[in-house]
């Protein structure tokens, strides 16, 4: 699309000029094996108390929480900082 001129070099998206300077060392296709190593479980310290807390106040989890908010005023981040 660039070359032919449909898009211009600001309407690229934002992954373009890294997909560019850092092209994938085998061609993204479909033949392409796919790794078969398992996933390792990734569980933080934070996901277990956060986990913890609302197990005792269930009532708090069937709340609504506010995404707007900055994360420092989350609710259960409180909890977890504590």
């Amino acid at each position: 699309m660039l070359k032919g001129n449909v898009i211009t070099r600001e309407q690229l998206p934002l992954w373009y000029e890294v997909y560019e300077a850092f092209p994938p060392k085998a061609e993204p296709t479909l033949k392409r094996r796919v790794d078969q190593r398992p996933v390792r479980n990734l569980v933080y310290t934070e996901d277990m108390v956060r986990g913890h807390f609302y197990n005792t106040y269930p009532q708090i989890s069937n709340s609504h929480v506010n995404l707007t908010k900055d994360w420092d005023e989350q609710r259960d981040q409180l909890i977890v900082d504590k």
